[in-house]
């Protein structure tokens, strides 16, 4: 925590996405990386065809299960490159705001037939889509810039690198230690923050974001403390994000 801010995972949006490379790729070299993963497709079809919400049985007073009830800690790519204009019915408006409440509030919605009950669930979400995600408020937008793919195994293939970041993933995911900002690292990240604010017309929400990556980055080099150099890496990451959306002509978030 941060203040009364909790400092957690965000959501991502990759946007973009080349039609040559099916989103399953993706989702198999994270399954490299992660314990736990799941891909899921978003389409109009999906929606309305297959359960997303776990349902209450009340006769056999027990909890159908559904797409959306992962472990918790789970990576969970949502594939929305299929999803096309068309009429989503009155379950698939469902389904989708039952997305929508996973991936932003962290909570699983089950349908509990005349009402809905939230279950909080812990989960890192990546949303892969063509334009920007149908859904809303996701914190981080990223509009892929394809370049000619080099398909040749690399070094970082190998399994003792896939060790090595295994490890270093585990490592910054499971330390429970907070993030300690200094005053002059706040004082420059304020300032930054509204500087960018003006420049881009970001919401508020952002911040929330920033502050996630920031400890990120500390934890990465297994630092507690934001320093000056560690920020100024963020944010020049964070402006070339941005600069990519202004070019792409997709609103930053």
């Amino acid at each position: 925590l941060h203040g009364n801010q909790s400092l957690g995972s965000w959501a991502l949006n990759i946007t973009n996405w080349p039609n040559d490379i099916p989103v399953a790729s993706l989702s198999d070299a994270v399954a490299e990386l992660v314990p736990r993963s799941a891909c899921l497709e978003v389409s109009t079809e999906t929606l309305g065809s297959q359960r997303w919400r776990p349902r209450k049985d009340f006769e056999a007073n027990r909890l159908v299960a559904a797409q959306l009830q992962l472990a918790p800690g789970t990576l969970l790519v949502l594939d929305e490159t299929r999803l096309s204009e068309g009429t989503i019915s009155g379950e698939g408006v469902k389904a989708l705001g039952a997305i929508g409440t996973l991936i932003t509030e962290q909570k699983l919605t089950c349908d509990y037939q005349s009402y809905d009950v939230h279950i909080p669930l812990e989960l890192s979400c990546v949303v892969v889509s063509k334009q920007r995600s149908i859904i809303k408020d996701l914190e981080v937008l990223l509009p892929m810039n394809p370049q000619s793919l080099d398909r040749t195994p690399s070094k970082a293939s190998m399994p003792s690198s896939l060790d090595a970041a295994r490890l270093l993933l585990g490592l910054v995911t499971r330390r429970p230690c907070p993030l300690q900002i200094p005053d002059n690292a706040a004082h420059r990240l304020s300032a930054d923050f509204a500087e960018v604010r003006q420049e881009f017309q970001v919401n508020s929400g952002l911040c929330h974001a920033w502050l996630s990556l920031a400890r990120a980055q500390c934890l990465t080099f297994a630092e507690e403390a934001l320093t000056l150099s560690r920020w100024q890496a963020v944010l020049g990451c964070e402006r070339q994000r941005l600069q990519r959306c202004r070019e792409q002509r997709i609103a930053c978030c």
